[in-house]
């Protein structure tokens, strides 16, 4: 079943708690198979440079103001995810991604694959050898999965609201 906007939920009062968890499994039996040469490349050197990476005050720097999208992927972990990136995978993961949006999309997606298989770190060789061994998510797939998760009545994005996520143990602020 693909989910649509206009079948997925109307208004923000109508939330129950697992609507997130209702997306990112349905994100989950998606397509993971896009690759490219350059997210290939940063995937293999992230891989190889992780152990270099740990407690690296430079690259945590980027995680503290230094890069938009990887400070703005800190902030949401440390406000509504219970579960953490190695310093490698969060360098990877603000490369990956081409917007807050799918920011958003990866973190939730993340704490629905953290919730169903109990792991509360996220490092490359769980996400190489686990996660997305033949790739990740395209652009097409994520658009799709981004107009399903909007409020229908509203100019709101359910992955915006801690609520929809109750079920996965997204953190309520």
């Amino acid at each position: 079943m693909i989910m649509t906007k206009f079948n997925y939920i109307d208004s923000l009062d109508k939330i129950t708690g697992n609507e997130i968890e209702t997306w990112a499994m349905e994100l989950d039996n998606d397509a993971k198979d896009y690759t490219n040469p350059e997210i290939g490349m940063n995937c293999t050197q992230c891989l190889l440079l992780e152990p270099k990476l740990v407690n690296n005050k430079d690259v945590e720097q980027l995680f503290n103001g230094g890069d938009f999208m990887a400070t703005l992927i800190n902030k949401r972990l440390k406000v509504l995810h219970t579960y953490t990136l190695s310093n490698a995978f969060h360098l990877f993961l603000s490369m990956l991604v081409k917007s807050p949006g799918e920011a958003v999309e990866y973190l939730n997606y993340l704490q629905y694959i953290s919730f169903a298989k109990k792991i509360n770190n996220f490092d490359m060789n769980i996400v190489c050898r686990d996660l997305f061994p033949m790739g990740f998510f395209s652009d097409e797939v994520l658009h799709k999965h981004w107009d399903a998760q909007k409020v229908r009545l509203s100019p709101d994005n359910l992955l915006d609201h801690p609520s929809a996520g109750k079920s996965i143990g997204v953190k309520l602020e």
